[in-house]
C-alpha cells in the first residue's frame, strides 16, 4: 500500500492557508427548492400578436432534434417582453421544471449583465451553491450538467449579442429558449435559432390597447382623438399603455390635449418605425414625468444616475435622502405609471425594480441631465455607493469581524443599515447584490473617489470568500489596488494586495499571486509591518504548496512561524503549521505531516479558531488514515463532516467526504467508498467542477473487487 501523499491529489490544496474563516455554505440538497416561476408578470390580455403568436408556435414544434430557440427583435417598446411571457406561460406545463429569466439588458448598453452573473442566478435558483466556480466557463459546463435531464422555459431578455446567449443555452434538448433584443441576432442561427420579428401594433389594435390602458369609459376607440393618438404613439404597445395611464390618471385631461402634445415632434421628420418609437416613448415618458408629484420627479432622476444594474428602496432613500417609506412610495408610483417594472422577490433583496425600457432610462437621464445641478448629481451618487459601503461593512462584521478592521470614510449621513439578524442574512444581502457591486465600484473609480473604491472592496471580502466569484474578485482587487494607491494609503495598499493574491491562488494564478505576495513583503518590511509581513510569507508559501512545490514553500513557512511568533501571534503560527502539513503529506511525510497538524490543531483550539481547527482535524484525520491508523483518522474526518455540515461549507464537506472514501477503499470498502466519492463529486459539482471531474474519475476505477495484492484499487 502506497501511503504517500501523491501529486494526483494536488487538486484537494486549495488555498486552505490563507481563506481565514473558511467557506460557510449552505450545502446542496438540504432544502427542497420549488420550480422557479421567474417570468416577468403578465398585465391583462397580449392584443394584436395572434399571428405573432403562431409563428412561435411553429419554432417550437419544428424544432424536433434540439432545444428549440425562438429569437424575438423589433424596436424598444413594441412589446417584446410581454409577448414572450404571455406565450411561455401558456406553455407552462409543457415544462414542469420551471421558467427561469434574465435581463441581459437591464443596464443599458454600458453595464449589460455578463453570462457568469446570470449562470450564477439561475443555479443558485436550482438549489446550487451559494458557492459557484468563478469562471464562466465552469459555470457554464455546471448550467448545461443541471439542465440535461429537465425541462426549462428559459427567457434571455435586451441581448445585444449572440455571445451573451450562448453560455446561458441549457443541455440536453427538453427545454425550451426565448431570446429578446433590438437586433438580429443571426449568429445564433448556428445553435438552431429561429427569427421571429415583432412589428408595432396594427391600427385596430392599437386604439384598443389605448382605450383598455386609459380604463373602461374614459376613451371611445372608434373617435378620431383616440386614433390620433394611436398614430401619435406609432403603435409601439409601451407607448400606447403609458399614453392611456395619463388619461387614466388625471380624468380632467381632454384626449384631444394628450393628442396634440403627443403630436410636436422635432423638426427633423420621422419617418422610420425605429425613429417613430424613439420618440413615441419618449413624449409619453415625458406627458407621465410632467403629470407626476414633484417629489416623485426627483426620484425619477436620481434613479436614473445610480450605477446599479436595477433598483432598491434602500439604494434610492439613501441616494435621495430620503425616509425608506418615502421612497418606496414613490417606486410604487413610477411602476404604476409604467416607467419601472416590479421584479420578482428574492432572498436578501424583497424588492426591486428595472426600467420599463432603455428609452425611458434614458428619457429620465435627460432630465436629471437638465433639471439638477451636477453637484446634486453627484451627491446623490456618492450617497448611493457610500450606502453600499456602510451595508457592505456591516455585513463584513457579522461574517468576518477579525478582519473587519480598516477604516469607513463618508461624505455624508446615511440610513442606519439594516440589522442583520444572523450571518445568513447578511450574506444574502450581499449574494442578492453581487450583480451591483463591480458596476459600483467602476463608478467610484471613474469619479476618483479613491478612498471610497478600495474600502467598498475590501468590505467584499466575505463575498469573495464564501461565493468565490473569481473575476469579480480579481477584477474589484486591481481597481482597489489601483485606488489604493491613487489615495496614498499603504495599509489599504497590503491589504488590497493581499486580500487580491488570494483570490489570485484560487482561481489558479498563482505566479501572480506569488507576485502580489512578494510586493506586500517588501512594503510590510519597509513599514515594519508584522502582521502583514507574516500574511505575506505564508501566501508565498501557501502557493508553492498548491503549485507541488513544497520544498520551495517550507523556508517562507518558517520564516512566517518565526516572525509571528516572535510578534506573540500564535494563529498565524498555526495556519502556517498547516501549510506546512499539507507539505509534507505531498512529500510522503506522513509522521512530520501528523506531528505539524497535531500543533496546529493545538493552538487553533487554545485561540478559539474552530472553524480552522476543523479544517485542521480532517487533514488530520486523512494523515493518521495514510499512516495505517484507519480508525483513529476516520474519527476524525467523521467528526470534521459533522462541524462542516453545521458550518455549511460545502468545500470542505467534499474534501472530507472524499478522504473517507479513500479510507474506504484502502479498507476494502468499496461500497462505502463509491457512496462517499458520489457524495464528494455531486457537493464538488457547485465549488470545484474539475475536481468533481477527477473524483469521478476514481469511482470509475472502483473495480468492486481486490486486484492481485488484496486491495482495492483507487
Amino acid at each position: 500500500m502506497n501511503n504517500a501523499f501523491s501529486n494526483s491529489m494536488a487538486g484537494t490544496v486549495v488555498q486552505a492557508h490563507a481563506v481565514h474563516g473558511g467557506l460557510h455554505l449552505h450545502q446542496q440538497g438540504t432544502a427542497v427548492f420549488p420550480s422557479p416561476r421567474q417570468l416577468p408578470p403578465v398585465r391583462g390580455r397580449l392584443m394584436g400578436r395572434e399571428d405573432r403568436l403562431a409563428a412561435l408556435d411553429h419554432i417550437r414544434a419544428a424544432e424536433d432534434q434540439g432545444t428549440p430557440i425562438a429569437v424575438i427583435t423589433g424596436i424598444g417598446g413594441v412589446g417584446k417582453t410581454t409577448l414572450s411571457a404571455h406565450w411561455l406561460a401558456r406553455l407552462a406545463e409543457h415544462y414542469p421544471d420551471g421558467q427561469l429569466y434574465a435581463d441581459v439588458g437591464a443596464a443599458g448598453d454600458k453595464d449589460v449583465a455578463s453570462p457568469a452573473v446570470v449562470l450564477r442566478g439561475w443555479l443558485h435558483a436550482l438549489g446550487y451553491g451559494p458557492a459557484l466556480p468563478g469562471g464562466v466557463q465552469e459555470l457554464a459546463g455546471l448550467w448545461r450538467s443541471a439542465t440535461a435531464t429537465r425541462e426549462f422555459a428559459l427567457l434571455i431578455d435586451g441581448a445585444t449579442s449572440a455571445a451573451q446567449v450562448r453560455p446561458l443555452l441549457p443541455g440536453g434538448t427538453g427545454s425550451l429558449v426565448v431570446v429578446t433584443g433590438r437586433w438580429q441576432l443571426s449568429e445564433l442561427a448556428t445553435a438552431g435559432a429561429r427569427m421571429c420579428r415583432l412589428p408595432p401594433l396594427s391600427p385596430t389594435a392599437a386604439v384598443q390597447l389605448l382605450a383598455d390602458s386609459a380604463g373602461e369609459g374614459r376613451l371611445d376607440p372608434d373617435t378620431a382623438e383616440a386614433r390620433r393618438i394611436a398614430v401619435a404613439c406609432a403603435g409601439v404597445p409601451l407607448a400606447l399603455v403609458m399614453a392611456g395611464a395619463v388619461l387614466a390618471a388625471d380624468p380632467h385631461r381632454r384626449p384631444a390635449d394628450l393628442a396634440a402634445a403627443l403630436e410636436r415632434k422635432p423638426h427633423t421628420t420621422l419617418s422610420t418605425h425605429t425613429a417613430e418609437g424613439i420618440f413615441a416613448v419618449t413624449a409619453a415618458a415625458q406627458e407621465i414625468y410632467e403629470s407626476l408629484p414633484q417629489h416623485t420627479r426627483r426620484v425619477y432622476r436620481l434613479c436614473a444616475l445610480l450605477p446599479t444594474t436595477d433598483l432598491d428602496p434602500d439604494t434610492v432613500a439613501a441616494a435621495a435622502n430620503l425616509p425608506r417609506a418615502e421612497a418606496e412610495h414613490a417606486l410604487g408610483l413610477l411602476t404604476g405609471a409604467h416607467l419601472l417594472d416590479s421584479r420578482a422577490p428574492q432572498e436578501g433583496r424583497p424588492d426591486s425594480y428595472t426600467w420599463a425600457t432603455q428609452l425611458v432610462h434614458r428619457h429620465a437621464q435627460q432630465c436629471a441631465q437638465e433639471e439638477d445641478t451636477a453637484e446634486e448629481r453627484q451627491v446623490a451618487t456618492r450617497r448611493a455607493c457610500e450606502w453600499f459601503l456602510a451595508t457592505a461593512s456591516a455585513a463584513q462584521k457579522l461574517l468576518t469581524p477579525v478582519q473587519a478592521t480598516m477604516e469607513r470614510t463618508y461624505r455624508h449621513p446615511l440610513p442606519e443599515p439594516p440589522a442583520f439578524p444572523d450571518q445568513a442574512a447578511a450574506l444574502a444581502w450581499l449574494v442578492a447584490h453581487q450583480h451591483n457591486l463591480l458596476p459600483v465600484i467602476r463608478h467610484t473609480r471613474d469619479a476618483q473617489w479613491h478612498n471610497l473604491t478600495w474600502q467598498l472592496v475590501d468590505a467584499l471580502w466575505p463575498l469573495f470568500l464564501r461565493i468565490q466569484p473569481y473575476e469579480e474578485w480579481i477584477a474589484a482587487h486591481r481597481l482597489g489596488l489601483d485606488a489604493a494607491r491613487a489615495a496614498e494609503h499603504p495599509a489599504a495598499e497590503r491589504r488590497m494586495l493581499t486580500s487580491g493574491a488570494i483570490g489570485l491562488a484560487a482561481a489558479g494564478h498563482n505566479d501572480e499571486a506569488i507576485r502580489w505576495y512578494q510586493q506586500t513583503l517588501e512594503k510590510a518590511i519597509a513599514a515594519g509591518h508584522v502582521h502583514d509581513r507574516g500574511q505575506s510569507l505564508l501566501g508565498i508559501g501557501g502557493c508553492h504548496t498548491n503549485m507541488g512545490r513544497p520544498q520551495k514553500a517550507e523556508p517562507f513557512l518558517r520564516e512566517a512561524i518565526a516572525v509571528w511568533d516572535s510578534s506573540g501571534y500564535r494563529r498565524g503560527v498555526g495556519l502556517a503549521l498547516i501549510t506546512l502539513g499539507e507539505g509534507a503529506l505531498h512529500t510522503g511525510q506522513l509522521n512530520t505531516a501528523i506531528d505539524h497538524l497535531t500543533a496546529a490543531h493545538a493552538i487553533l483550539v487554545e485561540h478559539g479558531d474552530g472553524y480552522d481547527a476543523d479544517r485542521v482535524a480532517a487533514w488530520l484525520g486523512y494523515a493518521r488514515a495514510l499512516s495505517g491508523d484507519h480508525e483513529a483518522g476516520r474519527l476524525l474526518l467523521e467528526q470534521a463532516l459533522f462541524a462542516f455540515r453545521a458550518a455549511g461549507s460545502a468545500r470542505w464537506q467534499a474534501h472530507t467526504l472524499e478522504w473517507l472514501g479513500h479510507i474506504s477503499a484502502l479498507t476494502g470498502d468499496n461500497d462505502t467508498a463509491r457512496h462517499r466519492w458520489q457524495q464528494a463529486a455531486d457537493l464538488f459539482d457547485t465549488v470545484r467542477p474539475a475536481v468533481a471531474a477527477r473524483v469521478r474519475e476514481r469511482l470509475t476505477t472502483l473495480t468492486g473487487q481486490a486486484d492481485g495484492s488484496g486491495e482495492a484499487r483507487v
